[in-house]
């Protein structure tokens, strides 16, 4: 299993590289294995196609770096997942732009959901009792992250990850954790 998470990883990072080179939609599976001096069928054993690879690439980023951080503050992931971002922005930047943006955009909105959702049991005892508040409140907050992320990615991700993640704490942060604790203290109406 490390052998073949290894080779994926070669193969994305390969992807990620020649990003910075020439257009996502030129870089071919020829570039990729010649890039990564690998045979097509070593490629093909890994991932079905081009798009195959990015949705995997999305994935393994995505998750990597923010569903299984162990940061509890919420700030700390959103700066992880921006650091991504912008670290592989010639990627991002294009891939957002691609026919596989709606899958970007999926991807990042699941991602989002489950981190709110854990978030808002860190901090309310009350969240799961209320089950419609509940999926409603993880799915405004992931619409409204995932717009912002996108937003980020849409305009080259050239801003420092930190500063934005500071934009993120100091509009939401100072209230937030008290704002879901009352949302979820006050009865259904």
């Amino acid at each position: 299993m490390e052998k073949e998470l290894k080779t994926k990883l070669q193969i994305a990072n390969a992807m990620k590289e020649l990003c910075k080179k020439q257009p996502l939609g030129s870089v071919t599976v020829k570039d990729i294995i010649f890039a990564c001096d690998i045979n097509r069928s070593t490629f093909y054993y890994h991932f079905p196609d081009k798009h195959g690879l990015m949705e995997w690439i999305f994935q393994n980023d995505i998750t990597s770096h923010f569903i299984k951080a162990r940061e509890r503050l919420w700030v700390n992931n959103t700066e992880h997942l921006l650091s991504v971002f912008h670290d592989d922005r010639s990627f991002y930047s294009q891939a957002v732009k691609s026919d596989m943006r709606d899958t970007f955009e999926v991807l990042l909105f699941q991602a989002t959901y489950v981190k709110a959702k854990e978030f808002f049991d860190a901090i309310s005892e009350k969240a799961k009792e209320q089950p419609e508040r509940y999926e409603f409140a993880a799915r405004f907050y992931s619409y409204a992250f995932t717009g912002m992320y996108m937003e980020y990615i849409s305009g080259g991700a050239k801003n420092d990850p930190a500063k934005e993640a500071a934009k993120f704490y100091d509009l939401i942060d100072p209230y937030f954790s008290r704002t879901i604790q009352h949302y979820f203290s006050v009865a259904e109406t």
